[in-house]
């Protein structure tokens, strides 16, 4: 069809009463000028349509994006799901973190970032004053509602309008927010199941053996995710469990010094790493049952403690002397407050076993380099929990379990894992707490290198006196001199 039979094709299809009047219109347009009113009409369609293919993908992963936050069942999830809208929307875009309020800071909660790309790395902790600002190459956004516990850093190549993204923004937080509550009691309950237990397994009074040997294994076959576990024992076998397994499958493991032995079995298999956790923590067991089984069962614990403690600390560098460092520091502090023999003592033992109850998995999360995620942190600040059930025992010489508890509050209740801050929390507890974050500041780790003395008082006045003791950080002020000395001869 030439353009000639197209134009008379359109003047036979018009009405009539059209037809008459665009007759001599449409007869006198040249040909050249008809093909272009077409391919003008028809670029006109096309852009159209792919506006609006363009809007209908944008909805598409608007709604993916709802549906993913809505539907996500914790944090870290919900936080992925922002991070693939936002890539999806705004290309520029490099890395993208979330933070939740800490205190008076936000710490980072989680974020991604584009595939591929490497080398920005976001704050552990940010205070959200500024929505924008230049870093380096990157063009930082921070979106912060009003008087909120979620804040988002974006880290983009280019200036972006954070206009169009803000209702998405308001809702995350919203709906981050609640999840973070619902982490919080989550966090709670299992805080006090994990205080019940742990409370129970290092009771020093067994009043039923045979009851205390099946609440290991029952703890053996949850936390593992065993479908039986079978206690042999010459009174008798005792089946946790299902019963539909295979006799003579599993794994056989033994309990020194009780003549018991735990027979494990999962349908999936045993793998030599889930062998050998349940092997250290029976051997844990068996220690604790021998050292309750002895007369001298306090300096036998004692003794077992400080044995645990100097091994771990020799098992990692990071932490080598740890414990005895934040002693030498706590104790000259406490002296210098006017504590007597009796507290120093006690407080001695509380410095030393303060991080009992990393020993085992979180000893490896704690010393793990770059940003923990949020369910390794929030395993982490369960071990002050560990730490006050293991050295309850203790009590009745040296009270140290409640101290072991607090090590981590702060005076503003932004520590953890959460009891009651401000007068609740002893003086020993304020000096070991000071005194560990001295020692952390100025001693290497694997994400950084330790901070001289000058910056790491700098730092700790910050925190005086609403997360810090200020009567502890003026006694350090004072003894900065012969910690910092003592502290280098313990290397």
């Amino acid at each position: 069809m030439n353009i000639e039979s197209l134009r008379h094709y359109l003047l036979e299809s018009l009405p009539p009463e059209i037809k008459a009047g665009w007759n001599s219109s449409l007869g006198a347009v040249p040909p050249v000028a008809f093909l272009a009113v077409i391919l003008l009409l028809t670029l006109g369609l096309a852009w159209l349509w792919i506006r609006l293919r363009r809007c209908e993908r944008r909805d598409q992963a608007r709604t993916d994006y709802f549906r993913g936050v809505f539907l996500a069942p914790n944090l870290q999830e919900a936080i992925a799901a922002l991070s693939d809208f936002f890539r999806k929307i705004e290309p520029d875009i490099f890395r993208m973190g979330v933070y939740l309020r800490e205190g008076n800071s936000f710490r980072f909660a989680g974020g991604g970032s584009s595939e591929g790309t490497t080398g920005a790395k976001m704050e552990e902790s940010i205070i959200p004053d500024e929505s924008y600002m230049q870093q380096g190459r990157f063009h930082v956004h921070t979106f912060h509602p009003q008087n909120g516990k979620v804040a988002v850093r974006v880290l983009a190549y280019n200036r972006i309008s954070m206009d169009k993204i803000t209702g998405e923004l308001y809702c995350l937080a919203a709906l981050l927010e609640g999840l973070a509550k619902l982490a919080g009691a989550q966090a709670e309950l299992t805080r006090s199941q994990l205080e019940d237990e742990s409370a129970t397994i290092f009771n020093p009074v067994f009043s039923d053996r045979k009851e205390y040997f099946e609440l290991v294994g029952a703890i053996v076959l949850n936390a593992y995710r065993l479908d039986t576990l079978r206690i042999l024992s010459p009174e008798g076998d005792t089946l946790l469990g299902a019963p539909d397994y295979q006799e003579g499958s599993g794994k056989l493991l033994y309990l020194r010094a009780t003549g018991l032995q735990f027979q494990l079995f999962r349908k999936s298999g045993l793998d030599s790493e889930d062998i050998t956790h349940i092997g250290r923590f029976l051997d844990i067991i068996s220690a604790v049952h021998a050292m309750y089984s002895s007369e001298h069962h306090i300096d036998n614990y004692l003794s077992f403690l400080e044995t645990s403690i100097e091994v771990y600390e020799k098992n990692d560098a990071f932490e080598h002397r740890h414990s005895e460092k934040v002693k030498t520091v706590a104790l000259r502090l406490g002296a210098e407050l006017g504590l007597d023999a009796k507290r120093l003592a006690v407080l001695g033992y509380a410095c030393r076993f303060h991080d009992i109850g990393m020993l085992g998995q979180l000893s490896g999360i704690a010393s793990k380099s770059g940003n923990l995620s949020e369910k390794e942190h929030a395993r982490i600040k369960f071990h002050p929990i560990i730490g006050r059930n293991i050295t309850k025992a203790l009590d009745s010489r040296y009270p140290v379990s409640t101290i072991i508890m607090q090590h981590h509050e702060f005076l503003d209740g932004s520590g953890y894992p959460g009891t009651p801050g401000g007068p609740v929390i002893s003086i020993e507890a304020r000096i070991l707490a000071l005194s560990e974050v001295l020692v952390g500041m100025l001693s290497n780790r694997p994400h950084r290198k330790g901070k001289n003395m000058d910056v790491a008082l700098l730092e700790l006045e910050s925190l005086v006196p609403h997360q810090l003791d200020a009567a502890a950080f003026g006694a350090l002020k004072k003894l900065r001199e012969s910690i910092a000395c003592a502290l280098k001869d313990l290397g």
